[in-house]
């Protein structure tokens, strides 16, 4: 928990641009505050199979990991760079560990568009209603036959509303 908070107040000061690997739930990304990340769902967490509203993950999914301080908004963007990927983008709570069972505090659902079109949410009140941590899940729910189950993505946060809950100089 302790690294976590660490990695996301480092990228929330300096934030930043990066390419990541597929992160799995039990070991998130943490989600750049005011900048990009770039990263696959190939790979990712085959664990993570039911989504928001008992939609079903057709591919791996990906994590990352932010704070929110309950009561600012910023917007989070998904971006296939795959033109054949359909991405889908939940925005759960859950506290210090992100697992299977998170889809269940669904707070936010976004799979309206076609492969390689982006997808976004908005982190705020109105989705996140207290502060905590909270977890980004970027996987594929159509899996049909014009799109591929995995693919690369690039997101795009806003300067996301982060409130320090501990500093200490060791």
């Amino acid at each position: 928990m302790k690294a976590i908070a660490h990695a996301v107040l480092a990228l929330a000061m300096f934030g930043g641009s990066s390419l990541v690997m597929a992160q799995t739930c039990p070991s998130p990304g943490a989600l750049p505050s005011g900048g990009t990340v770039t990263g696959t769902t190939c790979g990712g967490d085959t664990s993570v199979n039911t989504f928001c509203g008992g939609a079903t993950a057709a591919g791996p999914t990906a994590a990352y990991v932010f704070a929110y301080n309950g009561s600012a908004s910023s917007t989070i963007t998904v971006t296939p760079t795959n033109a054949t990927f359909d991405v889908a983008i939940g925005v759960v709570s859950g506290g210090a560990t992100c697992n299977a069972s998170l889809t269940a505090t669904c707070n936010d659902l976004e799979d309206n568009a076609t492969g390689g079109a982006a997808e976004s949410t908005a982190v705020s009140t109105t989705n996140e209603t207290a502060a905590g941590l909270y977890y980004l899940l970027v996987t594929n729910l159509s899996g049909g036959a014009t799109t591929v189950t995995c693919g690369p993505y690039s997101i795009t946060a806003g300067t996301l509303p982060v409130k320090l809950q501990s500093f200490n100089i060791n």
